[in-house]
């Protein structure tokens, strides 16, 4: 397993700790001290994917474990990742694996992680 370099690494501790729909390449890039840029070029480097794609995937592999083992409401998930309005997280949601996240089945419930299309490093965006 290739080795990150410190602004991926310390951007995905970060990702994991404040996990938002709200953050964003800037946010981390300041708290990795590097540019915008570079810290989006290591992200498609490294990883394969955008920073912004990183961390939608991390909000919703996060939304996908609430609904399947919380009790919490659809409002109170999407409220929980940054969500101003829990239609759009529905939606958005809904795109990414194709179900409606009001839709709290058994299918739902029983999705593997690991078949989620997920950035490469999923080991990182594990909840603590």
């Amino acid at each position: 397993q290739p080795k990150l370099s410190p602004c991926v690494s310390k951007s995905i501790a970060y990702i994991t700790k404040n996990l938002s729909i709200q953050l964003s390449a800037t946010d981390l890039s300041k708290y990795a001290f590097v540019s915008k840029s570079t810290l989006e070029k290591c992200f498609r480097r490294e990883l394969g994917f955008s920073v912004h794609e990183y961390i939608f995937d991390a909000v919703m592999l996060k939304a996908s474990e609430l609904l399947r083992n919380s009790s919490m409401t659809i409002r109170d998930i999407s409220e929980s990742l940054g969500f101003c309005d829990q239609f759009y997280f529905s939606n958005q949601f809904k795109k990414k694996f194709r179900k409606s996240s009001m839709m709290r089945t058994s299918s739902l419930r029983n999705l593997r992680l690991n078949s989620l299309p997920l950035p490469r490093r999923t080991e990182s965006i594990k909840s603590e």
